[in-house]
């Protein structure tokens, strides 16, 4: 049997207990945290469940911190360096360019797993963006 880790339990401490109260049963996500075991469905119904809390007003940086899996970007709440085209896998850039500023992505995949992302500045070809990244074997 494959070890799992509610994350639920977290966000007490994270988003405050109101907010985590608010959560209804099916916000309550399980996520097999060996990234070598999850399959692409789990990490699909993961991803989904933190698009539906960023979408229900929770914050993006904290999920991004508390859940993705960009080892780089994750401990800063999912914040890239600045990048213009040709930096990022094709992809993610596609989304990125075309994604208004302040808006959150759907849900979209890389060859490095399911992405969400969120463009707050757009200067030139310059773009500043958060994302949280699950990854699947």
């Amino acid at each position: 049997m494959m070890k799992k880790t509610l994350l639920i339990l977290f966000f007490p401490f994270i988003l405050g207990a109101q907010q985590a109260k608010s959560l209804k049963g099916n916000e309550w996500v399980l996520l097999n945290r060996n990234v070598k075991e999850r399959t692409k469905k789990e990490a699909k119904q993961f991803i989904d469940s933190i698009k539906v809390l960023i979408l229900k007003g929770y914050s993006f940086p904290v999920l991004a911190a508390l859940c993705s899996e960009d080892p780089g970007s994750s401990k800063m709440g999912g914040q890239l360096p600045p990048f213009t085209r040709g930096q990022m896998v094709p992809e993610f850039e596609v989304v990125a360019f075309k994604l208004p500023i302040g808006t959150v992505s759907e849900v979209f995949e890389t060859k490095y797993g399911y992405h969400i992302l969120e463009v707050f500045s757009c200067e030139k070809d310059k773009i500043s963006a958060r994302h949280i990244l699950i990854g699947f074997k």
